[in-house]
């Protein structure tokens, strides 16, 4: 027995023993691969569709270095377009009333080096049919429909921004989610190109979120099936790594665009061409059931002292102008480049 006993204490001892964090060593590959997030459309606003160089850098770094002093040409079925560049490694192409035809872009680099694109087809996305949300599983679900009668679409993504109200001492203002996740959904097995009850968000019960009004504003895209399984294993090298019974991240993730002065030169990225369709949904507290809202100390006295309200977005008075105001560098925000998480740096 007393033999049993002091297996039994013996054995976690060498089990603990042995345990000890392991430090993997950095990888010393090459780093400094061509970044291109281009999105050409006709609803990107009066400045025009906003193109991204940029270069990877190590897991380790922070810093994304722009590419800067590139020459970016846009190429269409028309003619040639000169993409501007605006501010480091930020480029605009013209803004476009209509889309259609094949697309290519070219840049060349302060070093000689020339990259091209694949030939892009334009590919317009459906209306969003109806946005819309239902109380379930102890909160709410934001849902999005929509078809194509022509039967060409097939291949969707969804994003969102968001703002929703809090009180701070000096009187509301607005917050925004700092990270989206992408919804990717197809019809290429259906005999008819519709999508129904698409799961866009789900907000717990006890959100501040919900404390009084929520918007949210969907955005939906029509991608090839080569975008559309380019950005789901985007999405999932992003979103999917780190346990130890997760997936192999994809090594060689590349985009549809290449170095054609030099082969051997790897490029990541992606060229999209398409006009996107927008919906709204507003959510008030009012219409919710009397849910216990999880808010900031501050938020819960009366006046409220300080709901931590962080990021202002806009005053709750003069939402519309906001884009107005923020000139140029709206045209390159979370929006505009929600892709770039997960693309835009880090090999």
């Amino acid at each position: 027995m007393k033999k049993n006993a002091l297996l039994f204490i013996f054995i976690p001892l060498v089990w603990c023993s042995c345990y000890r964090a392991y430090q993997p060593q950095p990888l010393k590959n090459n780093t400094n691969y061509l970044v291109v997030d281009a999105q050409i459309g006709a609803d990107t606003g009066v400045y025009g569709s906003p193109i991204r160089l940029s270069r990877t850098v190590p897991l380790t770094s922070s810093y994304f270095p722009p590419e800067t002093g590139a020459k970016v040409v846009l190429q269409t079925d028309k003619g040639s377009i000169d993409c501007e560049e605006i501010y480091d490694g930020y480029f605009v192409a013209p803004r476009m009333d209509t889309l259609s035809g094949n697309f290519v872009l070219v840049i060349t680099t302060a070093n000689g080096k020339v990259y091209k694109s694949d030939v892009v087809p334009a590919k317009n996305a459906p209306p969003v049919d109806s946005l819309y949300y239902k109380i379930e599983n102890g909160g709410v679900r934001i849902y999005a429909d929509t078809h194509d009668a022509s039967n060409t679409s097939r291949y969707y993504e969804w994003d969102y921004t968001d703002q929703y109200e809090v009180y701070s001492p000096t009187g509301p203002c607005y917050n925004s989610d700092s990270f989206v996740e992408p919804v990717f959904r197809n019809s290429a097995g259906l005999s008819k190109d519709v999508l129904y009850r698409n799961s866009i968000a789900f907000i717990k019960s006890n959100s501040e979120k919900l404390f009084n009004h929520y918007s949210m504003t969907v955005t939906q895209r029509a991608l090839t099936a080569d975008a559309y399984k380019y950005f789901q294993e985007l999405d999932r090298n992003s979103m999917e790594i780190g346990g130890i019974f997760g997936k192999q991240p994809s090594t060689r993730l590349t985009g549809n665009i290449h170095c054609v002065s030099d082969p051997a030169t790897l490029a990541i990225g992606y060229l999209l061409v398409g006009r996107r369709s927008t919906a709204t949904l507003d959510i008030y507290n009012r219409d919710l059931p009397a849910w216990e809202i999880d808010l900031p100390p501050g938020c819960r006295m009366n006046p409220p002292v300080d709901c931590g309200c962080g990021t202002v977005i806009w005053g709750a008075e003069d939402r519309s102008g906001a884009g107005l105001r923020n000139g140029i560098s709206s045209l390159f925000s979370r929006a505009s480049f929600s892709r770039t998480r997960g693309m835009n740096g880090k090999k």
